[in-house]
């Protein structure tokens, strides 16, 4: 749709002019009858500025742009903030660092309208710094947890199991950028914070479910799965545990990877043939 005033921003990279009248260029509106004569006008623009690039993906989207699109819709909340993590990662790398109260807008407006009172509550003055910003994102879905365990117990659920977030830091999406050689700590740090307030939210509801017992000396008597009604799996660290004892061999490492930047494990071409590689032997590796 054309507009007096549109204009075309373009990346402070390339020598595009930074604004462009848009309506000197295209001059009908878009609808169901003209679309072919709309797209001339509109490509006529984009040849006429060079941009064609950005269009065809010649030239790979700006990186900061990596982070003002991404969005956790149905991702899990770890996956969320490990993602944007390692993005302001990169670009921090490449000597394009990302200014703490920029990640805090950014991390606050990816997460959708169901946290509408926690991105107003936290864009309040004094905006909180992107260490405390994440934290404060933590607990406010650890209380959320907390909130529907009793939900759910209160519907007469005898047993209810919780599991506790993974070393997100060990994965090989977080440990990457290092060639799998380490883990990444920030994000192991905030996996630590988490489960130390979900255990504590846990054993905050324990104590009511017991009451329900014929008498308190009885409890010590009875197993653990009886005694308490909510239990936190965290089996995760335990099964890495014999890789990080080997010696000869990197435990971060990646066995299934796609075969070049483009693929990733399981990737497949229109024949069906195989994109990734897989190492050998698979067993000796966790991941």
């Amino acid at each position: 749709m054309a507009s007096s005033n549109a204009t075309v921003v373009a990346n402070q990279k390339f020598s595009y002019p930074s604004t462009l009248n848009v309506a000197n260029f295209v001059s009908i509106e878009l609808s169901q009858t003209n679309f072919l004569l709309w797209k001339t006008q509109v490509l006529g623009l984009i040849e006429s500025q060079d941009l064609q690039g950005f269009i065809n993906g010649e030239i790979a989207v700006p990186d900061q742009y990596k982070l003002q699109t991404h969005k956790k819709k149905s991702m899990t909340m770890a996956d969320y903030i490990r993602i944007f993590k390692n993005t302001c990662d990169e670009l921090q790398a490449i000597g394009r660092p990302v200014n703490d109260h920029t990640k805090v807008f950014l991390l606050l407006n990816g997460l959708g309208p169901e946290y509408e009172s926690f991105v107003t509550s936290m864009l309040k003055p004094p905006i909180p710094t992107y260490k405390d910003g994440v934290e404060s994102l933590v607990e406010s879905v650890v209380n959320q947890t907390a909130v529907n365990l009793k939900r759910i117990m209160g519907l007469g659920v005898q047993k209810v199991a919780v599991m506790g977030l993974p070393p997100v830091g060990c994965i090989p999406l977080s440990t990457a950028n290092t060639s799998y050689a380490r883990c990444d700590a920030f994000s192991n740090k905030l996996v630590v914070y988490h489960n130390s307030l979900l255990q504590k939210a846990v054993d905050a509801i324990k104590v009511p479910l017991a009451t329900h017992l014929p008498s308190p000396s009885s409890i010590s008597t009875l197993p653990s799965p009886l005694r308490y009604k909510v239990h936190i799996l965290s089996p995760f660290p335990s099964f890495l545990d014999p890789f990080q004892t080997r010696r000869d061999e990197d435990p971060l490492r990646r066995c299934c990877k796609g075969a070049n930047s483009t693929t990733s494990c399981s990737s497949v071409d229109q024949e069906g043939n195989k994109l990734y590689e897989v190492c050998s032997p698979p067993v000796s590796t966790f991941f």
